[in-house]
C-alpha cells in the first residue's frame, strides 16, 4: 500500500512541475498508464489538496486532468477534471468562469449517474454564486445538494453545506442564522478531523461575532483557526486568517495596528496568490484613510481596490470601491466628480 501512494505522489508532484501542454503530451506518450478515469478523479482531489497551500501546483494538475480526461472522452472523468479547473478559478478569484465550469461538472455528474460527486459539486459551486451575488441558484444549488446528502446519510458533507448555506445568510446581512449554520457545522466537523471545513467554520463564526459587536470572542475564534493552519501547513488560510485578525483590529477602531497589519497581510497575499484579499486589503485600507480624512491616500486604494475587483468580476465590492472613492474627492471639494462615481456605483 505504501509503494503505491509513494507512486502516486510522485506522479502528482512530477505533472504539478509541467509548465504547458506541449510538456504534458511528451509526459503521456512516456507514461500511458496514468491515462485512466481513476487518474483524472485522484488528480480533482490533489487539486483540493493543493489549493490553499500552492495555486500554481493545483492549476498546473487541473490543467493535467483535462488533458487526460479529453483524451479518456468518459463523461465522468470530464466532470472531475472540469470541477477541479473550476476550483482553481475561484480560488483565483474568477467567479463568473468558475460558476460556468461548476454548472458544466454538475451535468457531466448527472449524467454518469455519480449523485455523490453531483452533491458535492452543488456544493462547492455555491460560493462562487455569492460572490457573483446570485444567491437564488446558491440556495437552489444548496436544496439539491441537501437533498442528495441526506438521502446518503452523508453527515459531513452535511456540515459542510451548513457551512456555505450560512455564507449566504451572512451575505443578506441575516448573522444569526448564519452563526447557528456555523456553529452546527463546527460541532459535526472537529470529531471527523476535516481540516478545510473547521477553518472554515472558525473563519465564518469570527465574522459573524464581529458584526454582532462580540470582539473579544471573535479574535479568539481567529486566533484559534491561524494555529489550525499553521499547524497543518496551509500558507493561504493563514494568509486569510492575518487579514481577518486586521480586519478586526480595524472593527475596534485601533487603526494603527490595522494599518501596519493590513499592509503586511496585503504583501503575504500577493506572494500566495489571493487575488481576493489582495483586494481587500486595498478597499479597507481606503475606508480606515476615509476616517482619518487622509483624502489622497484613501483614493488611490480605493482606485486600485475598484480596479481588481473589475477584473475578478466582483460587482458588490467594486461599487464599494467606486463609493470610497467618490467620498474622497468629497473630502478634497471635487463634488462633481464625486457625484459622478456615485452614480456609476448605483448602477
Amino acid at each position: 500500500m505504501t509503494s503505491k501512494l509513494t507512486a502516486l505522489e510522485k506522479t502528482i508532484e512530477q505533472l504539478a512541475a509541467l509548465p504547458d501542454e506541449a510538456s504534458r503530451r511528451k509526459y503521456f506518450s512516456r507514461h500511458r498508464r496514468i491515462l485512466s478515469p481513476a487518474t483524472v478523479a485522484q488528480l480533482d482531489d490533489a487539486v483540493g489538496a493543493h489549493l490553499r497551500k500552492d495555486l500554481s501546483k493545483a492549476k498546473a494538475l487541473a490543467e493535467a486532468a483535462l488533458a487526460i480526461a479529453e483524451k479518456l472522452n468518459d463523461k465522468e472523468s470530464s466532470a472531475h477534471a472540469t470541477r477541479a479547473k473550476a476550483n482553481t478559478l475561484w480560488f483565483a478569484g474568477l467567479n463568473r468562469q468558475a460558476a460556468e465550469l461548476h454548472s458544466q461538472a454538475i451535468q457531466l455528474f448527472a449524467e454518469a449517474g455519480n449523485a455523490a460527486q453531483e452533491g458535492r459539486t452543488l456544493s462547492v459551486s455555491i460560493q462562487p454564486l455569492i460572490l457573483l451575488g446570485e444567491y437564488d441558484r446558491a440556495l437552489q444549488a444548496a436544496e439539491r445538494a441537501r437533498a442528495i446528502f441526506t438521502a446518503a446519510g452523508d453527515h459531513l458533507r452535511l456540515a459542510r453545506l451548513d457551512i456555505n448555506v450560512g455564507n449566504i445568510f451572512h451575505r443578506q446581512d441575516r448573522f444569526r442564522e448564519a452563526l447557528e449554520g456555523y456553529e452546527r457545522a463546527l460541532g459535526q466537523l472537529l470529531p471527523d478531523k476535516d481540516a478545510e471545513g473547521i477553518i472554515a467554520a472558525l473563519h465564518n463564526i469570527a465574522v459573524c461575532l464581529i458584526t454582532l459587536n462580540e470582539y473579544q470572542e471573535a479574535l479568539s475564534a481567529y486566533q484559534r483557526a491561524r494555529e489550525f493552519c499553521v499547524q497543518h501547513n496551509l500558507p493561504r488560510a493563514v494568509v486569510q486568517a492575518d487579514y481577518n485578525i486586521a480586519y478586526l483590529y480595524y472593527f475596534r477602531g485601533e487603526y494603527g495596528r490595522a494599518i501596519e497589519m493590513l499592509r503586511e497581510v496585503r504583501e503575504d497575499c500577493e506572494r500566495v496568490g489571493d487575488n481576493y484579499h489582495t483586494a481587500l486589503c486595498h478597499l479597507d485600507l481606503s475606508e480606515i484613510y476615509l476616517e482619518l480624512n487622509m483624502s489622497q491616500e484613501a483614493r488611490e486604494m480605493a482606485q486600485e481596490a475598484f480596479t481588481r475587483f473589475e477584473q475578478l468580476g466582483m460587482g458588490y465590492e467594486a461599487a464599494k470601491a467606486l463609493c470610497n472613492t467618490a467620498i474622497a474627492f468629497s473630502q478634497e471639494g471635487k463634488g462633481f466628480r464625486a457625484l459622478d462615481l456615485f452614480v456609476q456605483a448605483r448602477a
